[in-house]
């Protein structure tokens, strides 16, 4: 129970960490194409 809890857990905070780099970025490059789909 705990561990699948923490899986998603784990998960959410990836995609948000990577979801946040690729807006930092977006800011400064030209927008990168979404490539993180299979992690939503």
């Amino acid at each position: 129970m705990y561990t699948i809890l923490c899986k998603c857990l784990f998960s959410e905070v990836t995609v948000q960490t990577i979801t946040e780099l690729d807006n930092k970025a977006a800011h400064c490059h030209t927008p990168v194409p979404q490539r993180h789909g299979p992690f939503l």
